[in-house]
């Protein structure tokens, strides 16, 4: 009885929250971009700022190129963050996933069940896209609750 009471799982709470919000704001390269919206994401469910802030640079592409490449740049944010690295995405968990258009950060939505792949999410011009993939890198919360 007493689990009835509890607020549902942070992750699915944050989870369903970003992808509402994604859902009517519009990609902007510089402010609401796949990587910048998924660190929101990562952020809402640790509870914690990245420091330093990625955001504070006025180009993404400049994070990336200081850094040397998206996946040295989001290692290094994410190991701040304390997010472990995984190799069996789950839902809520974040990835760089390869897309049509490269490589991109995205949210798990779905886990892997037989011989699926897991079902990842990222930012769309309006809105967002869902993919079959498995992610190139992913990342799980410390402090996820299930």
């Amino acid at each position: 009885m007493a689990g009835l009471l509890i607020e549902p799982i942070p992750v699915e709470r944050t989870l369903s929250a970003t992808l509402q919000r994604w859902a009517g704001e519009p990609f902007r390269l510089r402010h609401a971009n796949c990587a910048f919206s998924v660190l929101d994401y990562v952020e809402a469910v640790g509870g914690c700022r990245a420091e330093p802030d990625p955001r504070a640079q006025f180009n993404p592409a400049a994070v990336v190129r200081a850094k040397g490449t998206l996946e040295a740049a989001c290692r290094d944010v994410m190991r701040g963050l304390a997010w472990s690295i995984v190799d069996d995405e789950a839902r809520g968990d974040v990835g760089l996933v390869e897309l049509p258009d490269g490589l991109t950060a995205c949210i798990c939505v779905a886990s892997q069940v037989g011989d699926s792949l897991p079902t990842w999410v990222a930012r769309a011009p309006r809105g967002f896209v869902q993919h079959p993939a498995k992610a190139a890198l992913a990342w799980r919360s410390p402090c996820r609750r299930h």
